[in-house]
């Protein structure tokens, strides 16, 4: 018995069901098991969360590049059921994410966590003025 098992990373708009009864077609009698098919999540690019982390990275020096997240990303899974505003940020060289090189200076790892400080305070009293009037 041949196996197949097809992780997904599925862009906008993708029929998730035509392409498995495509996919059954080509491998015939095979057991094909799919993982990881989960919509993309896409957010509010105007929301509060988005231009106060994007002004931020630009006042540290940081281009912000939008990007839609497919597969992998926990925001697929989270963004649809607490529906709020979600960004991705990291330190590091994301071409070696997942790799062998892998790694992370640790002078970049703290530079991120006074970036997402000042974002969470910026937040904090941007709701607070919110909520006082």
């Amino acid at each position: 018995m041949v196996r197949a098992k097809i992780g997904l990373r599925l862009p906008p708009d993708f029929d998730l069901d035509s392409f498995r009864q495509e996919a059954q077609k080509w491998i015939g009698e095979a057991e094909l098991t799919f993982y990881g098919c989960e919509p993309v999540f896409k957010g509010d690019r105007r929301s509060p969360l988005v231009t106060i982390s994007n002004h931020v990275f630009r006042q540290n020096n940081i281009r912000p590049h939008l990007k839609l997240k497919t597969g992998t990303s926990d925001m697929n899974v989270v963004g649809p059921l607490w529906n709020c505003p979600i960004v991705a940020y990291g330190p590091g060289n994301s071409l070696l994410d997942h790799t062998p090189n892998e790694h992370l200076e640790l002078g970049d790892y703290m530079s991120a966590i006074r970036l997402l400080s000042i974002v969470v305070s910026r937040l904090n009293t941007l709701n607070h003025s919110l909520s006082t009037t």
